[in-house]
């Protein structure tokens, strides 16, 4: 899951054919989530490739800022996913 901050929020939820790495949780041997939050490391449009550079995003209260709830799905032959907040 990915919050992206910028000169516009974003919410995305990003599907990566990864083993576990480190800050993730494990949901079944298939299946591991990670928060991480991200920003882009210049707000503009001067940037090379589809979508700006990012930078992490430095969360001094996480609590303010990991989701609540996840939903995932497999649609149309590609895995989709949103979440959100109470």
């Amino acid at each position: 899951m990915e919050l992206y901050f910028s000169c516009l929020i974003r919410k995305r939820v990003r599907f990566r054919d990864l083993d576990a790495a480190a800050g993730t949780t494990a949901v079944n041997e298939h299946l591991h989530l990670r928060f991480h939050p991200v920003m882009t490391a210049a707000c503009g449009v001067d940037y090379q490739g589809e979508e700006p550079p990012l930078t992490d995003f430095p969360v001094t209260n996480p609590a303010a800022f990991v989701p609540h709830w996840l939903e995932i799905d497999f649609r149309h032959g590609d895995w989709v996913g949103r979440f959100g907040f109470d």
